[in-house]
C-alpha cells in the first residue's frame, strides 16, 4: 500500500547488507545507479525497480538469492564478475540498452523468462551451476554465450533473438532449442575466415 522510495542517484559501493535488502519498486531517475562491490548476505528484492540510470553491479555477492522480477531498467545494466550464491529470478525484466552479464558466476539456478531486451545480451565467460532458463524471453539484438560454461541445464524455449554466439561455450548438461526464432546469424564456432586471421595469436 505504500510507494518505493524515490532517488535522483543512489550509490551503495563496497557495502555489506547484513539483513535482507528490500529495493521493491523503487525508483532511481537520474544518472547513477551504482551498487558495485556491494555484499548483499541475505536475499535482495530489486522487483518492479524502475532504474532510468545506468545500473552497475560489477563485482557484487548476493547470498541468499536475488529478485528482479518485473525490473525496468532505461539504460545499460552492468552485472560483470557478479556471484550469485543462491537462485535468482530475472523474470519479466525490461531493458532499453544492453545488458552485461558477462563472467558472472550463478551457483544456483537462474530464471530469465519473459524478459525483454531492446538491445544485445551478453553472458560471455559466465559459469552457471544449475539450470538456467530463457523461456518466452526476447533479446532484439544479438545474445553472446561465448565460452560460458554450463553443469546444469539450459532451457530455450519460445525465444526471439536477433543472433546468438556461443563460440567456444561448454555445455556439460542437456541443452534445448525448441520453437527458437534466431533472425541473424548463429555462430556455435569460427568461421574458416576468422579462424585464420587469428591462427598466429587465437587469444582475442
Amino acid at each position: 500500500t505504500r510507494p518505493g522510495s524515490r532517488f535522483v542517484d543512489l550509490t551503495t559501493r563496497e557495502t555489506v547488507f547484513l539483513g535482507r535488502a528490500n529495493f521493491q519498486d523503487v525508483t532511481v531517475s537520474g544518472r547513477k545507479a551504482a551498487f558495485p562491490f556491494t555484499v548483499f548476505e541475505r536475499d535482495a528484492d530489486f522487483r518492479g525497480a524502475r532504474i532510468e540510470a545506468a545500473a552497475d553491479f560489477r563485482f557484487s555477492v548476493f547470498g541468499e538469492g536475488a529478485n528482479f522480477k518485473r525490473a525496468r531498467l532505461g539504460k545499460s545494466v552492468y552485472f560483470g564478475s557478479t556471484r550469485f550464491r543462491k537462485e535468482t529470478r530475472f523474470t519479466e525484466m525490461f531493458s532499453e540498452e544492453d545488458v552485461y552479464f558477462d563472467s558472472a558466476r550463478f551457483e544456483g539456478p537462474v530464471h530469465f523468462d519473459a524478459c525483454e531486451f531492446n538491445h544485445g545480451a551478453t553472458w560471455e565467460n559466465s559459469t552457471f551451476a544449475d539450470t538456467v532458463s530463457f523461456t518466452t524471453s526476447r533479446v532484439v539484438g544479438r545474445l553472446n554465450m561465448s565460452r560460458a560454461r554450463f553443469d546444469g541445464p539450459l532451457v530455450m524455449k519460445e525465444v526471439r533473438l536477433g543472433g546468438m554466439d556461443f563460440i567456444g561455450a561448454e555445455l556439460n548438461g542437456d541443452a534445448s532449442f525448441v520453437d527458437a526464432n534466431v533472425e541473424g546469424k548463429v555462430r556455435f564456432s569460427l568461421d574458416d575466415v576468422t579462424r585464420a586471421r587469428y591462427l598466429t595469436d587465437p587469444g582475442p
